[in-house]
């Protein structure tokens, strides 16, 4: 009777058990600009059954469209791995990323085990943004719009701004070279000469490999006068 107790007691505190790391970090990655290419980073993340049944991964949960995380399998036997191939679209901007993926398992009492993601991404060329912002202005009267260019590449490189807009000028110089750290704003001044919206398209070339040309757009709105309310776009089906 007490073997068959000891069996019984056995097989009731059997269960299985995930043991997987909290967090996962890329550390500083480079990446190129990624309207040439899209820019990934990798891991391989081992899940081990650690508990003494088998393990079951109901689910795997990404918190965005911008990772992914494949399993080569979802049942453990006790001491087996499983392996999560995880995938991160780094951002078009630079600096700290953070994301987490979630898994379900049939652990009892057990909440759902998190994987923190982290990457610190630094681009050779960042800008401030790709859009030309204009503040609303009056009809007549320049508008200008400022982007910031900031190279974080080991050797100098050499920036040019154009338009085809004869009316858009590009200052305070359209070629200039930017060292390692540095930093140069990019005024974009233009004179609309009717009331309403408008658009301006610039272009920025470089010697650096991976920015060899990127594309820039803006608008802004103008009125008659400073008082007057800035028009707005209308929405389709109005």
């Amino acid at each position: 009777m007490l073997i068959a107790i000891c069996s019984i007691t056995a097989a009731a505190v059997a269960q299985p058990r995930l043991s997987m790391p909290a967090v996962h970090d890329w550390g500083t990655v480079t990446a190129s600009n990624s309207t040439v290419d899209v820019q990934q980073v990798s891991a391989v993340i081992p899940l081990v059954n650690t508990g003494t049944s088998p393990l079951k991964i109901k689910e795997v949960r990404t918190s965005c469209g911008c990772t992914s995380a494949p399993l080569d399998k979802d049942s453990l036997a006790p001491g087996d791995t499983a392996r999560l191939s995880v995938t991160l679209n780094l951002p078009n901007g630079n600096g700290p990323i953070e994301k987490y993926i979630t898994i379900f398992t049939n652990e009892v009492e057990t909440k759902p085990h998190i994987l923190s993601i982290k990457a610190n991404v630094q681009r050779a060329l960042q800008l401030s943004s790709s859009h030309i912002a204009f503040p609303p202005g009056v009809v007549n009267t320049p508008h200008t719009g400022t982007i910031t260019v900031t190279s974080n590449n080991a050797k100098p490189v050499t920036i040019t701004f154009s338009s085809d807009i004869p009316t858009l000028s590009i200052g305070p110089a359209k070629t200039f070279v930017l060292n390692k750290g540095e930093s140069k704003d990019v005024f974009f001044t233009f004179t609309p000469d009717a009331v309403g919206t408008y658009s301006v398209k610039a272009l920025l070339t470089t010697d650096l490999a991976g920015y060899e040309m990127i594309a820039l757009s803006g608008f802004g709105t103008a009125t008659l006068n400073a008082s007057d309310p800035a028009p707005t776009f209308m929405k389709i089906g109005d």
